[in-house]
């Protein structure tokens, strides 16, 4: 008897949800040589927001699929069809899917949502969303998608870091843009602090 396995085909998959997935999969997902996508997770709700956009777009054999550690720090997803076209499209989690890149606005901003999710901070001024990243491909390919958006940003940075010997590239996004076309976060911390600021600068603006 055939064993069932969990399938993903592109050509059906829902792209928003698609791309919002491989955002967060960029920013704190790691394939691993097994041929399994093993996403780390601090916060509950973008780990919840991670596993809905991952039954979107992937069949899973077993309702109880994706696997979750018992700790809930990380999302085990066994799809080997996934696997092979993710790390095809994205040459091994280094440059962004061209679907996402040539892709409509909708798209472009949900991948930016699951990336920031993962890998984007906001400052204490409230003005800017802050990026920092090792790989500097996939961090221009990031500005180069929010310029083609036409969200303001800083340009490009870098920074070295004394404790772990390695360095960085950075830029800032302006959060007024970014919420101006759609972009959220999934992780209630960041999305409030994003409101409450942005709040904040409308009524000092008043004054």
């Amino acid at each position: 008897m055939k064993s069932r396995r969990n399938t993903f085909d592109f050509k059906i998959a829902p792209k928003k949800e698609l791309a919002y997935f491989i955002g967060a999969t960029m920013g704190d997902g790691y394939l691993s040589p097994n041929r399994v996508v093993i996403f780390g997770v601090k916060d509950k709700d973008f780990m919840d927001e991670f596993v809905r956009s991952s039954k979107r777009i992937i069949k899973f054999a077993n309702p109880e699929q994706p696997k979750i550690s018992n700790d809930n720090s990380l999302v085990i997803i066994c799809c080997t069809d996934f696997y092979k076209w993710f790390y095809k499209e994205s040459e091994d989690k280094v440059k962004i899917p061209s679907f996402i890149m040539n892709g409509t606005k909708p798209i472009k901003i949900n991948f930016l949502n699951g990336f920031l999710d993962a890998d984007g901070g906001i400052t204490k001024c409230g003005r800017y969303i802050q990026l920092f990243q090792k790989n500097l491909i996939r961090l221009n390919m990031v500005y180069d998608l929010c310029k083609n958006l036409n969200i303001k940003t800083s340009k490009i940075g870098s920074l070295f870091n004394k404790k772990n010997n390695k360095s960085y590239g950075y830029f800032y996004i302006y959060t007024k843009q970014f919420k101006k076309l759609g972009g959220k976060f999934s992780i209630k911390r960041k999305q409030e602090r994003l409101n409450i600021k942005i709040k904040t600068k409308k009524r000092q603006k008043r004054v």
